[in-house]
């Protein structure tokens, strides 16, 4: 299992971050996937690491996907919600993704 959380660039409002979600749960090895518009971050659970290539190549083409510095991830890490009505609390560790060259 790999948690990470990642920048999204491109959202303009909540259904943007609705689209990303669902975008992204069509990966596969994807488990859960949770967007928060307001914050521009991801935080997505896999079976194993995944390409930053991969979860942009899943996008449509307005949005892209860039890892988080630890510094970044560590100040936007807080209590949220999702888009979709699930809640969680805590902090989310990053976890370096396989980059494609």
């Amino acid at each position: 299992m790999s948690e990470t959380m990642l920048a999204i660039t491109g959202m303009t409002c909540m259904d943007c971050g609705h689209h990303v979600e669902q975008a992204l749960r069509s990966v596969s090895g994807m488990r859960k996937v949770r967007v928060e518009y307001p914050k521009g971050v991801a935080r997505i659970d896999s079976e194993f690491p995944l390409a930053i290539d991969t979860l942009n190549a899943a996008l449509p083409k307005n949005y892209r996907i860039k890892p988080l510095s630890a510094e970044d991830a560590h100040n936007k890490a807080t209590t949220s919600s999702s888009l979709l009505g699930k809640h969680s609390a805590g902090l989310a560790v990053p976890v370096p993704v396989q980059r494609s060259r």
